[in-house]
């Protein structure tokens, strides 16, 4: 992932060196919770070690960030389930047996879409 990557290769340049001492290799981590990226410290703790810190059926973080609004001027001709209902991994995510990042998608953000039109013009509106 970018921040890790980033924070990884600045402290490898300071030390001058292709790796990391464990102080810097825990700093990188310490600074993802930090800013509060738990799902990719439980990500990568499940990748290395097969067990993270969650409870087994609680993802390690849950939010819902990203919203359309719309007035009645605007008509709604369809939106994007971020989502397939029925697809077995969605449905994985939906029970909270999986969580994003992961290995079918690969960002923790999820596309948001609709297509919009203005609505007509009801009678004595101008």
């Amino acid at each position: 992932r970018g921040s890790e990557w980033r924070a990884a290769a600045a402290a490898r340049e300071v030390r001058g060196s292709d790796s990391l001492d464990l102080d810097a290799f825990v700093a990188v981590y310490e600074a993802e919770v930090a800013q509060g990226k738990f799902w990719g410290v439980e990500h990568d703790l499940r990748v290395l070690r097969g067990e993270g810190v969650a409870q087994q059926g609680a993802p390690p973080f849950t939010a819902t960030f990203d919203y359309l609004y719309c007035s009645d001027a605007i008509e709604v001709l369809g939106v994007r389930a971020p989502l397939d209902r029925g697809e077995p991994r969605a449905e994985a995510l939906l029970k909270g047996e999986s969580w994003l990042p992961n290995e079918w998608h690969a960002s923790d953000h999820l596309p948001v879409g609709a297509a919009l039109a203005f609505a007509p013009k009801r009678s004595g509106s101008e």
